[in-house]
């Protein structure tokens, strides 16, 4: 799928204007863009295998996958479990059942160390590739708070 991205980014880029090397690795993945057919929308695969491939190949990030995947999916496709993760007993009349706080406010900091998590490795991933000494030391002192916050390292 990460081939078939790009080949939809280049398609419209006149080949003169695209860089060759690059050209050669997309059109090896994607028969279409080699032929210089149109490649579309339906030529992308976004099942979850292939999600997770991904994930798996960005190495300790796909320790990720599931929870930040699975959190935006439940807040799109909503199925009855995770509804019914949201409500509790009423703390004043126990037959009643309500939205509660306590499944709000765990479900907010999932999402935060998740997203945490997440932010950190794009960083971490932009210093790879473009060091920078005031990022770093940022970055290293947001790690430190990250392991303080959350009591385990972030997935890098």
């Amino acid at each position: 799928m990460f081939h078939a991205e790009w080949a939809r980014v280049c398609q419209d880029i006149p080949a003169a204007y695209r860089c060759a090397e690059m050209d050669s690795a997309i059109a090896t993945h994607v028969p279409k863009y080699a032929q210089g057919k149109r490649v579309g929308m339906n030529d992308l695969n976004w099942s979850g295998a292939q999600i997770h491939d991904m994930a798996r190949e960005a190495g300790p990030l796909a320790e990720l996958h599931s929870s930040a995947y699975t959190l935006s999916s439940a807040y799109i496709h909503p199925g009855a479990m995770f509804y019914l993760g949201t409500l509790s007993p009423s703390s004043q009349d126990g037959n009643i059942i309500k939205v509660s706080e306590g499944t709000q406010d765990r479900e907010a900091k999932y999402a935060l160390r998740t997203a945490h998590d997440l932010l950190l490795n794009a960083v971490d991933l932009r210093l790879k590739y473009e060091p920078a000494l005031l990022l770093r030391n940022a970055f290293d002192s947001c790690s430190t708070d990250f392991v303080r916050i959350w009591g385990y390292k972030p997935h890098i």
